[in-house]
């Protein structure tokens, strides 16, 4: 878009109308294959990301009742 401008305001007072329509044009085209690949990557970072956390509570849940079971068994063994 900064091509452009700088084309137009070279070109005179209004310029020719089609260099500012192929720069508008060229903008909209990256925009939108910017977005192409930019949608599709956020969606997978979040089905990821859930996905981590999910193992990462799992792992959680999983550490906690380990160490339960090794503290009650170290009770029971002293109470011995």
């Amino acid at each position: 878009m900064i091509e452009t401008f700088e084309t137009v305001a070279l070109a005179g007072a209004l310029g020719d109308p089609s260099q500012l329509a192929n720069g508008i044009s060229e903008a909209l085209v990256t925009t939108g294959l910017g977005l192409a690949i930019a949608i599709p990557f956020l969606a997978f970072h979040h089905f990821f990301k859930a996905k981590t956390n999910t193992y990462g509570t799992a792992l959680a849940k999983e550490a906690n009742k380990r160490t339960r079971d090794w503290m009650l068994q170290k009770e029971v063994a002293g109470a011995h």
